[in-house]
């Protein structure tokens, strides 16, 4: 008797893991079709155009998340998409900005406005800098949303 339920236990741990190593496997395919035509750098696949660079970092075992980037040319401002299981729509959005040296990473919502969230934690002034930031790349920021959502169709 005591002899079944250890079956059934180990039988429960593999059949538990190999359902997990499985929807990770999938959910790992479902990023390479925005890798077409993109060079491998190490751990993440790269393209530079004229205007900007894009990248695609694939989840690394055993996450399930990995993300989609576009920057501009000067390494001053990027956009970072987080996409959802199986890659189908982007979750969350977050913005790198350099001003004067001085690198910021922010939340932001899908226009690209200061997202009010925990993980935006910043002192006050530092804050103020960030909105106002954002407020003056916010153009260039919605162009680069839009060439990625042509890009990538996410």
């Amino acid at each position: 008797m005591k002899l079944k339920k250890v079956y059934a236990v180990i039988g429960i741990i593999v059949v538990s893991l190999l359902i997990f190593h499985g929807v990770w496997y999938v959910n790992q395919k479902a990023y390479e079709p925005y890798c077409e035509g993109y060079d491998l750098y190490f751990t993440a696949y790269g393209k530079t155009t004229d205007q900007e660079q894009y990248t695609v970092s694939l989840p690394k075992y055993p996450q399930f998340t990995g993300n989609v980037a576009i920057g501009n040319l000067e390494d001053t401002l990027a956009i970072i998409m987080w996409p959802g299981l199986f890659a189908k729509e982007i979750k969350e959005y977050g913005v790198t900005l350099v001003d004067q040296g001085i690198g910021y990473e922010v939340y932001v919502d899908e226009k690209m406005n200061y997202l009010e969230t925990k993980k935006n934690q910043f002192l006050s002034d530092e804050r103020e800098t960030v909105e106002q930031l954002l407020e003056q790349h916010h153009a260039e920021l919605v162009n680069m949303r839009e060439l990625a959502k042509g890009e990538w169709g996410l």
